[in-house]
């Protein structure tokens, strides 16, 4: 811990100072020469919260406050804080974080703990003693704590060098020790039967060597046999590329030969070729003459050829205009014969315009009288029709003056129709009601059934809901015990284990033993013989039964124990249901309730209808 600076405010004989300190200084000088002891008891009280006296007579006299700032460099992660605590009015105790601008502590606990932490003061000293009796001693009182008695000197100084600590260190590492001294004990009788079992190291490392000599034997023929291996790979590497190139030169040889072939089958044809072609220009020089002489005629007879075409050509033409004549006076004669049609058609067309006058004069005239003669027809149907419809509304016309007579006559009768139809109204009403209310008297009479035999239901919920309730009551008092079966059924198998490992523990014991002798002098054990006992075999022999006696009485309530406890697990897992057959009795009782009060609503609503029926009246008013 590394104190910076100290700033002190209204504080005794300052009323205000920032007193710097140099780095790596290990002791607080006054400032100015003056004022040695208040910055002591300044870092007294701001740091370790030691002050020899009140914090008013701390505070510089005349003023109502006072502030102590205390900058130190933290032991644990070197950093800068400041601790500021305040006297007087608004007291505040804190630690202040510069690089965060926070409060790293706040409360008095929480700036102690801090303070421990970051000053390293180990151990279980109060902090204001610690100041008190070892950092800030006055210079006069040096010595003053050697000069009291052995029981306060020892006292003081205990708690200055945490032998209490150390004390209680020792103390708890008791159980290391022992836990050690018994790993040390099983780690020699490991080495003991490792030495045992080790005894033949000798010839097994002479195996070990032999066997490593044979291994780099091997690996030698190994990397011989790699070698010839890699050489043989590269050897089939080199034939397989020559396989691939004598195949490739195969290939390109056959189809040089098949080329070479074709050339020569060309070349055949061509010499064939040419000898026709020699044996052509034989015959040519031969038939020259003849040649010519055809050509003469090839040319003659394109010529007449040419005059034969032009002739067939001017004999069609002829043809052609020899048919056209033809159908020019088969045309001309059809004209002919239709003009003198025309003409005799147009004489006689004169002749019998009058007619045709005449006789459209007609044809209009016979359309009119037509036409009349259809509307005659119609009113005459007409009147047939008024006629018999004259006649049928005469006759209605006397049924209704016959009716009227008679309704006259019954006139009295019907003066009676509203006071009648008002009655039959409502007996029309009452069978209507009547008919609901019965159909509502026998929905009611199976609705109070179904009623009936869901209570019946409901109510033998409700028993076996109780007769439940009353065995997980009587359940609950084995459920109870499970706990305590429980915890003696895990205390007899611990019992148990810790026999069973002790007896292990001296039969292991027995086997270094062998001989009677002790494991680690190898000689007879004078404990032994003093108990009266020949050699340790006997001893642990005697351990091994006496404990062997205790593990069967365990196993004995042990099995006893077992079918108590998975009953009481069994009934406790029943009884664990509790709450759901207590939510089914209630459910069976509220419905079972339910049932009742609808069945009385059912029973009073049946009660209504009867005696709303018996007012009605019979159903031959209604008829």
């Amino acid at each position: 811990m590394e104190i910076t600076r100290i700033q002190l405010r209204n504080i005794k004989s300052y009323r205000e100072a920032n007193i710097p300190l140099r780095r790596g200084t290990t002791a607080i000088r006054g400032h100015n020469g003056a004022g040695k002891s208040t910055l002591v008891e300044a870092v007294g009280w701001a740091l370790f919260d030691a002050l020899p006296y009140s914090q008013n007579q701390f505070v510089r006299e005349g003023e109502r406050w006072g502030e102590v700032t205390v900058a130190f460099r933290s032991a644990e992660d070197d950093r800068e804080y400041e601790v500021v605590r305040r006297a007087g009015s608004s007291p505040a105790w804190y630690v202040y974080d510069p690089e965060l601008d926070a409060r790293a502590a706040d409360q008095k606990v929480d700036v102690l703990d801090f303070l421990r932490r970051h000053l390293r003061i180990e151990g279980e000293i109060a902090a204001d003693a610690l100041f008190t009796d070892a950092l800030g001693v006055p210079q006069g009182s040096l010595t003053a704590d050697f000069l009291l008695t052995p029981a306060h000197r020892k006292k003081k100084f205990d708690a200055l060098l945490q032998v209490e600590d150390f004390r209680h260190a020792a103390e708890k590492l008791n159980e290391t020790r022992g836990y050690l001294q018994d790993e040390l004990h099983t780690a020699e009788a490991a080495i003991a039967r490792l030495e045992r079992e080790t005894s033949d190291l000798t010839s097994w490392r002479a195996d070990l060597t032999a066997h490593r000599d044979r291994e780099r034997q091997l690996g030698t023929h190994l990397a011989a046999t790699q070698r010839q291996h890699d050489e043989a790979a590269v050897r089939r590497d080199q034939l397989l590329a020559r396989e691939r190139t004598v195949r490739d030169l195969a290939g390109k040889r056959d189809v040089a030969r098949v080329a070479a072939e074709a050339a020569a089958a060309v070349a055949q044809q061509a010499r064939e070729r040419v000898a026709e072609a020699e044996e052509a220009d034989r015959i040519r020089g031969a038939s020259l003459s003849d040649h010519e002489a055809y050509q003469h005629a090839e040319t003659e007879l394109g010529d007449v050829r040419r005059r034969a075409q032009t002739r067939d050509h001017r004999l069609r033409q002829r043809a052609d205009l020899a048919a056209a004549l033809a159908a020019a006076n088969r045309d001309a004669a059809h004209a002919r014969a239709q003009l003198e049609l025309a003409q005799r058609a147009e004489a006689r067309v004169v002749e019998l315009a009058p007619l045709v006058e005449r006789q459209y004069a007609l044809m209009t005239r016979r359309e009119a009288l037509t036409r009349d003669t259809t509307r005659l027809t119609d009113a005459q149907a007409t009147l047939r029709d008024r006629d018999t419809e004259r006649t049928r509304l005469a006759a209605e016309i006397a049924q209704i003056e016959t009716r009227l007579r008679e309704i006259a006559a019954r006139q009295p009768e019907a003066d009676l129709l509203a006071e009648r139809r008002a009655r039959l109204d409502t007996l029309n009403a009452e069978q209507a009601t009547r008919a609901e209310r019965e159909t509502r008297l026998r929905a009611i009479a199976s609705e109070i059934s179904a009623t009936s035999k869901k209570r019946a239901e409901a109510a033998g919920k409700e028993a076996k809901a109780e007769e439940n309730l009353r065995k997980l009551d009587d359940a609950r008092r084995f459920a109870e015990r499970v706990p305590a079966l429980e915890a003696e059924q895990l205390r007899l198998r611990g019992d148990r284990e810790r026999l069973l490992t002790t007896i292990q523990h001296h039969r292991d014991s027995r086997s270094l033993s062998a001989g009677g002798q002790c494991p680690f002098l190898r000689e007879p054990c004078l404990n032994i013989q003093r108990r009266g006992l020949s050699s340790l075999e006997t001893y642990f022999d005697g351990e091994i039964a006496r404990d062997e006696q205790q593990v069967a009485p365990l196993d004995e309530r042990l099995g006893a124990l077992e079918p108590a406890l998975a009953r009481a697990r069994e009934a406790a897992t029943y009884y664990a249901r509790l709450e759901g057959y207590r939510n089914a009795h209630e459910q069976a009782a509220s419905a079972r309730a339910d049932l009742d009060e609808r069945r009385a609503a059912l029973e009073g609503e049946r009660a209504g209808l009867e005696e709303s029926l018996a007012a009605f009246g019979g159903a031959n008013d209604l008829a």
